[in-house]
């Protein structure tokens, strides 16, 4: 027991003196209410292409299914996109698609639904019709 008197105590300080790494956000406002950072933040732009296909040689749904699954995968690929079919879901040779894609500059849309644009008038179905918006985040 004498060996237990003689061993030196350690201080633990109080849990409120150190905090947990949750409660130390970088993120906060300074106590001013400004931010850390003067630069300003680029919100975003979304490129929303939207088309009407017509696929002469398709003859029943499961060949129009076959069509567009080689479109949607073709196109996921080059741009990077989301993409779905809006429109004409029991029409055997005619669909309508609807792509979007996110870029932080206005150019860099303009430049991927350029891309789909070209693929898409490039293939063996008839492209019957089409419409492109970009929208900013901050509009």
């Amino acid at each position: 027991m004498a060996a237990d008197a003689e061993r030196p105590t350690r201080t633990v300080p109080p849990a409120a003196a150190v905090p947990f790494p949750s409660e130390q956000n970088p993120n906060r406002l300074p106590a001013g209410g400004e931010s850390r950072f003067n630069t300003a933040v680029a919100r975003g732009y979304v490129g929303i292409y939207s088309f009407e296909l017509f696929f002469p040689d398709s003859h029943s749904l499961k060949e129009k299914r076959m069509h567009l699954r080689s479109v949607k995968a073709q196109l996921q690929n080059r741009v990077g996109c989301s993409i779905a079919e809006v429109d004409h879901h029991d029409v055997w040779q005619r669909s309508r698609l609807t792509l979007a894609c996110v870029a932080r500059e206005a150019g860099e849309v303009e430049r991927l639904i350029d891309i789909a644009e070209r693929w898409v008038a490039g293939r063996e179905f008839e492209l019957l019709w089409d419409e492109r918006e970009t929208v900013g985040l901050d509009d």
